[in-house]
């Protein structure tokens, strides 16, 4: 559009065109009742092209105070972002008036061609009233069903809810701004319903919203390989002011690498939980991390920074050896577990690169017995003296094999009784990294041969899962496979095939959801033109 109003002053002051063209006006169309504009070009669509632009140039400059004043009432951080999306808003509903232009004259004199063009502020207005009414309507039902969606703990739903209401609510107060500055009573709505508002309702929520990891953390693998077990994320809402956490269902999650590269993408189960299983594929030599964060595509750039808690991180090893999985139970002579000596074995077995499991491929059974008791005399009396003594069975849990074992003892004094005597010699047995290398160094040719007979199991379930489209119930068996190169090889291809597969569902179920509610919001954003 090269018509100007500098370049309409210079036509008028050269006295180019005829006279209704160098005054502007027409005896029919006041200025009163209709926005005009004149317009000049080397062809009738160029002459019209301009006197359109001439209009649409008025329109944008009696809103534009109202506009930026709208703006200023939004948080400062957020102002130059709120900007940008009302110039927008203005362009569009600009670009749709014009369409309904009406062309008055087109007169050509010599090369050049002239065009009055006219629109009627009474016809503008009440197409602008209607559109108001439609959008209001949105807004409304939108802000409220949002706030009972909260109140009902359907936190993400009520997230869209406000994320459509905020679609909707900058296209109507452009349209207001344009229906005020015409009309000379304002579009009168029955509640207030601002952007500021929306903002602010949408920035508490995102505060509140925390994930976490709540399984599958801390885990051991080879390079290349899977985490035996799911890496869970947990996705809650924490109203302020409270310690009360409400899971968030539906809640679109994205995975990464703490190289950034995406892992995967899926939503929150009704528990707000998301597993996903995990390769080994650490930046560093020895640790890497995942982190999962909302995928909160909608949602303008700018509240980014208001999910500060929104991230949950699992960090795994990488060991030169297959991790085993174990699983503890521990018990006295009463038949009670015994916490305290299953975490001084979990220690040990961590430091071995292994992990523990109630799923594990092995169970250490230990049973902790009184080898012997009895009273000392001491400079301040009688003492109790116990000595307690722990056999460690290692079992196979898909045999029932037992295939290796240890003990160890401990000694515990106490002047009080005899039950504290025999808690400190319980706290007290000597349960060393070694005697478990030990233990696993005894068995490794039995566990060896039977893994990998388990694994060749494991493998052939994940490819009947697969042939059955069960995705992520193929990924649980396959990142069972541990032993046996081969085994591990034809997992590993088929374990990037699911990933793939996966991920691209993925993404065109975010993309379909994208899709939908765009065309939904469509008009909202770009009005059918008026005639």
């Amino acid at each position: 559009m090269k018509m100007t109003f500098l370049s309409l002053l210079v036509g008028l002051c050269f006295g180019q065109g005829p006279n209704w063209y160098k005054q502007a006006e027409l005896h029919d169309y006041p200025t009163s009742k209709y926005y005009v504009g004149v317009g000049e070009g080397s062809t009738s669509e160029e002459a019209q092209s301009n006197a359109q632009a001439s209009i649409a140039s008025q329109l944008s400059v009696s809103v534009e105070s109202t506009v930026r004043t709208m703006v200023q009432e939004i948080d400062h951080d957020d102002r130059s972002d709120y900007l940008a999306v009302f110039q927008k808003s203005t362009k569009s509903t600009v670009n749709a008036t014009v369409t309904g232009i009406e062309i008055i004259k087109n007169q050509k004199s010599g090369k050049v061609f002239y065009v009055f063009a006219a629109l009627n502020k009474t016809t503008f207005l009440a197409g602008l009233e209607v559109e108001l009414n439609q959008l209001w309507g949105q807004i409304s039902k939108l802000a409220q069903d949002a706030r009972n969606y909260l109140k009902e703990g359907k936190i993400f739903i009520a997230l869209e809810n406000y994320t459509d209401a905020q679609e909707v609510v900058v296209p109507f107060y452009t349209k207001k701004a344009f229906y005020d500055a015409l009309s000379p009573r304002p579009y009168s709505t029955t509640e207030t319903i601002t952007v500021r508002g929306l903002v602010s309702e949408i920035r508490g929520i995102l505060r509140a919203v925390n994930i976490e990891v709540t399984g599958g953390d801390k885990q051991s693998a080879m390079v290349g390989s899977l985490l035996r077990d799911p890496v869970i994320f947990n996705a809650y809402y924490q109203p302020t002011g409270t310690n009360k956490n409400i899971p968030i269902p539906q809640m679109p999650l994205t995975i990464k690498s703490d190289d950034k590269t995406i892992i995967a993408r899926g939503s929150t189960d009704k528990f707000g939980n998301m597993e996903t299983y995990i390769t080994a594929i650490p930046v560093s030599t020895r640790y890497g991390k995942v982190y999962a964060r909302p995928n909160l595509f909608r949602l303008p750039g700018l509240y980014n920074k208001y999910l500060k808690n929104a991230e949950g991180t699992a960090t795994y090893e990488v060991t030169e050896h297959t991790p085993l999985s174990f699983n503890l139970i521990i018990r006295d002579e009463e038949d009670a577990r015994l916490p305290k000596v299953e975490m001084a074995l979990t220690k040990n077995i961590q430091k071995l690169g292994h992990s523990v499991s109630e799923k594990g491929q092995l169970t250490l059974e230990g049973s902790a017995i009184l080898l012997s008791e009895k009273e000392v005399e001491g400079i301040s009396g009688v003492q109790y003296m116990v000595t307690s003594e722990l056999s460690i069975l290692m079992i196979v849990n898909s045999s029932g094999e037992k295939v290796a074992s240890f003990t160890a003892t401990g000694k515990g004094l106490s002047p009080k009784s005899r039950q504290k005597a025999v808690d400190a010699s319980l706290k007290k047995l000597k349960i060393k990294k070694k005697d478990l290398a030990k233990m696993l160094s005894t068995a490794d040719t039995h566990l060896q041969r039977t893994f990998e007979k388990e694994a060749a199991k494991r493998l052939e379930q994940g490819k009947s899962y697969y042939k059955q489209g069960k995705l992520r119930k193929a990924l649980g068996s396959l990142a069972m496979v541990t032993h046996g190169d081969a085994n591990i090889k034809t997992a590993l291809g088929l374990i990037g095939k699911i990933k793939a597969e996966i991920n691209k569902a993925e993404i065109e179920e975010i993309e379909r959801i994208q899709k939908e509610k765009e065309s939904r919001l469509h008009y909202w954003y770009y009005p059918i033109p008026r005639d």
